[in-house]
């Protein structure tokens, strides 16, 4: 009986121990089902993420043909931007030496006046007065056009009938006989203030020496030397810009990107796209300058204008007063200071009033300062 109830108890607790163990295979066998759920999951993503690096390869490779076509395309078009840079650099280099041409016809032209034979000629007789008689090519007229300049003058005739004879033959010369636009005219008037200014500078440089004695035989004269104002060939620059039409600028770009193993090639190109944006800003700049000088001396003409009727007051007294009124609402300004840049900016209004608000986007080469010294009257 006591064999019986051992051999149960050992069979008891061998059952036990299976059936712990048996648990503890359960388990382990239920952690291996979840490793295997996890590393099919993540066999799914490796599947979908092979997928999606080779769609990815394949847009690579789509780009990368797009890459070439789009550098053969821009390499056409730096060739063309490229050809077309030396036509303008050789229409320039032509503009110059037509315009240096037209200067130095212009110097041949009164040198060659200065050189036609001009004689005194000189007789004292029975006690009479000297008398001078001056002989000039009359086949050869006094013209004045915005190039050349030929002048003859007279020892009888004064400086204001020179004058007088050099507007008579310009206005009669044949400058231009089509149908002009209102652009045009303005032009053409700012053009004609510039012409009176010469014919004046003309008047008082250019005077004849009649140093006479008696018993004298026919003396040479030569007219003292006229020199054309460094302005006055400014503002034929300035004519020539503002009446030139305006073209929109290439966009410039540089093909080849920045990198530290460039060559000299790559970096001098990105170096003169730097200059070129500058340029681009420096001319914008101006035209903003100038278009604010417009608006500030428009704006003050205004106001003048208004206190003169609202106070009934003179122009000048006006003008002292509206000075007067501004500088109270500045700082480290002196009224002589507001003054004088006040009257530039009144001079640029009056300026590009008369020539057209539309004509500030062709200005770039001219700051406000350069062309407020030579306004119209």
């Amino acid at each position: 009986m006591a064999n019986k109830q051992s051999k149960v108890d050992s069979l008891e607790e061998r059952i036990f121990k299976l059936v712990a163990k048996n648990d503890i295979l359960r388990q382990e066998n239920t952690e291996i089902k979840s490793e295997n759920i996890e590393l099919k999951t993540e066999n799914a993503k490796l599947k979908q993420a092979l997928k999606e690096h080779e769609s990815r390869f394949i847009k690579l490779e789509q780009n990368d043909k797009d890459t070439a076509s789009e550098n053969a395309k821009l390499k056409a078009r730096v060739a063309k931007l490229e050809q077309k840079q030396l036509q303008t650099d050789k229409e320039k280099s032509n503009h110059i030496i037509l315009q240096s041409n037209d200067r130095a016809s212009f110097t041949d032209a009164f040198a060659s006046k200065s050189d036609d034979t001009t004689s005194i000629e000189t007789e004292n007789s029975n006690d009479a007065p000297e008398q001078t008689n001056l002989h000039c090519n009359e086949s050869e007229t006094c013209g004045y056009t915005i190039d050349t300049l030929a002048i003859n003058i007279s020892d009888n005739t004064s400086n204001s009938d020179v004058c007088q004879e050099l507007s008579s033959q310009y206005s009669a010369s044949p400058v231009c006989t089509e149908s002009k636009s209102s652009e045009d005219k303005k032009i053409d008037e700012f053009v004609d203030s510039l012409y009176e200014e010469q014919v004046k500078l003309c008047s008082e440089k250019v005077r004849p020496k009649v140093p006479l004695e008696q018993n004298s035989k026919s003396v040479p004269i030569q007219p003292e030397e006229t020199k054309v104002s460094y302005n006055y060939i400014v503002a034929q620059d300035f004519i020539q810009e503002v009446s030139s039409k305006f073209t929109d600028e290439e966009i410039i770009e540089v093909v080849d990107v920045l990198t530290t193993n460039m060559t000299i090639e790559v970096e001098l190109a990105h170096l003169f796209l730097k200059v070129s944006i500058e340029e681009k800003n420096t001319i914008q700049a101006k035209q903003k300058e100038i278009s604010c000088h417009y608006s500030y001396g428009k704006r003050f003409e205004m106001g003048v204008q208004k206190l003169m009727v609202k106070e009934n007051i003179s122009e000048q007294t006006a003008r002292k007063r509206l000075f007067q009124d501004i500088i109270k609402h500045l700082s480290g300004l002196t009224l002589e200071t507001l003054r004088k840049r006040t009257q530039r900016s009144i001079k640029l209004y009056k300026l590009i009033e008369k020539i057209g608000v539309d004509k500030i986007k062709n200005i770039k080469t001219f700051s406000a300062d350069s062309i407020s010294k030579f306004t119209l009257t």
